[in-house]
């Protein structure tokens, strides 16, 4: 009978795979040790991370907010300090969040008049962990607005719970000096002019009939949409002026109307403080 080298018989033989057999001869197995420890690092992030959410959860519900509730206007006004003075500003929500920045101690007001439905809208102030700050909630019945203090710096948002498109704000802020923008009588009872507005400034618009004890309307806008008037919804008479912070630069259209000619229009620009901010 033919015999064959013994390698050929037994390819283990071959010098690549003794060498293979040898390193796995002597390679470690992995120990259960080694196991339980990365087992163990699991459990610790997971526990680690359930404690977290625990803590911020049991930090809800142990903050109780600290603010009132408001039923008109004239409840959001504060009186004069020795060097700013609060003054009422107004804008039209378009998205159901608006970010501020408010400063702590501040005083925050905020009112939401009825609208085109004829009711109020459900409003929130929130912290950046989603705490509420402020509402006008009260019973699960919305109300005109609510005031308060801000209890930290940072960044917060107003968050409209059933949002109402072209919704209004009131709010309070402080101003610590003005500069006059423009001045104007008008000799027809009707007028339109373009004036330049920039972001993040707050201005102030005055009308006073030299004929009349009544106030002309004024509208403002932006394009084609209203962004703030002096006209009062359902009272039969306007206000004596308005407040408008300016969220984009750029031109804006004040459209004046009186019942008699010779209404004088003031615009003021209104430097405030960094306590309220928008975004």
């Amino acid at each position: 009978m033919k015999q064959y080298p013994l390698h050929i018989a037994n390819q283990m033989n071959e010098t690549s795979l003794i060498k293979q057999r040898i390193r796995m001869i002597y390679q470690r197995a992995s120990s259960r040790f080694r196991l339980f420890n990365y087992s163990y690092l699991i459990m610790l992030v997971i526990l680690t991370y359930s404690l977290f959410v625990f803590q911020n959860q049991v930090d809800r519900w142990l903050y109780q907010p600290h603010y009132e509730v408001i039923h008109n206007m004239n409840k959001m006004q504060l009186p004069k300090h020795k060097e700013f003075v609060h003054e009422l500003n107004s804008y039209y929500m378009t998205t159901p969040q608006q970010s501020l920045h408010l400063e702590k101690g501040s005083y925050a007001g905020f009112g939401f008049p009825k609208m085109e439905q004829n009711r109020f809208s459900k409003f929130q102030l929130l912290d950046k962990n989603g705490r509420v700050i402020g509402t006008n909630i009260k019973d699960d019945q919305a109300f005109f607005g609510f005031k308060c203090q801000i209890p930290a710096t940072g960044e917060y948002t107003i968050k409209a719970v059933d949002f109402q498109s072209n919704q209004m704000v009131y709010y309070i802020s402080k101003r610590q000096k003005s500069k006059p923008v423009d001045r104007f009588l008008t000799e027809q009872k009707k007028e339109r002019r373009t004036i330049k507005l920039k972001k993040g400034i707050s201005y102030s618009f005055g009308i006073v009939s030299l004929s009349s004890e009544e106030y002309g309307t004024m509208k403002l806008y932006k394009g084609n949409q209203v962004v703030a008037t002096n006209i009062r919804k359902g009272e039969g008479e306007n206000y004596a002026g308005f407040g408008y912070r300016c969220l984009e630069s750029g031109d804006y259209t004040l459209d004046v109307q009186a019942d008699e000619a010779f209404t004088e229009v003031n615009i003021m620009a209104n430097f405030y403080n960094p306590n309220t901010r928008l975004k």
